[in-house]
């Protein structure tokens, strides 16, 4: 089961929140992502946060809708996404992609980002979107269908990435090895329509980034 977790960072367009929408999944609003939902005429299923940035409009709207609504203080030792991610994981989901995870602020986009590695470790795939890029972990096998053009770059997490190999890009791997700290990997093409990635050790960070 997917769960859509809309967080209360930057969205210019809110309707990219439809595009990850599929049967039986779940949508998850965290504090001032209510309105995003909102905008797009959603009823979360679970809205939860200390709400220290959201529209009380908005939030008595969704009160009035009889959501589930979790209120949390704002002194607490874990993030609105993370919190986000531990209902989505409560409910079952074994597929998390969050929104409004990215934007001016670097040292939430990349606690964010770091979010995504227990969920790698537990078995449970996921992503980070925003209307100009895609991330996600990996530690075996990543498929990339209908992003031909788009750069990709793949950046290690662990201090080196063993038997890297892929197929569809301009720069193909082949069982190769990939240090943190380098460079090498950054902005590769997507030249095909489905494309692939295979590493036998290591944790890799994927980034598919459409200008």
């Amino acid at each position: 089961m997917r769960a859509i977790i809309v967080s209360g960072g930057a969205m210019p367009n809110t309707s990219i929140i439809r595009r990850y929408i599929e049967d039986n999944s779940i949508l998850i609003a965290c504090d001032k992502g209510i309105e995003y939902t909102y905008a797009e005429k959603l009823v979360p299923d679970i809205i939860l946060g200390d709400f220290d940035s959201a529209d009380p409009s908005v939030l008595n709207f969704y009160r009035n809708k009889a959501a589930d609504i979790r209120s949390y203080p704002a002194k607490k030792d874990h993030t609105d996404t993370e919190l986000g991610i531990m209902a989505a994981e409560e409910k079952g989901a074994d597929d998390i992609v969050l929104l409004a995870a990215s934007g001016s602020r670097l040292d939430h986009t990349a606690a964010n980002i770091h979010l995504l590695l227990p969920l790698l470790k537990k078995g449970i795939r996921a992503r980070l979107a925003d209307d100009n890029n895609l991330v996600e972990l990996v530690d075996n096998r990543l498929e990339v269908k209908g992003c031909k053009g788009a750069y990709i770059s793949l950046l290690p997490l662990s201090d080196t990435v063993e038997g890297v190999t892929s197929y569809g890009l301009e720069y193909p791997l082949e069982n190769d090895k990939i240090t943190k700290g380098s460079s090498r990997t950054v902005s590769n093409v997507i030249i095909s329509d489905t494309a692939y990635l295979i590493i036998k050790k290591g944790v890799i960070m994927s980034i598919i980034a459409h200008d």
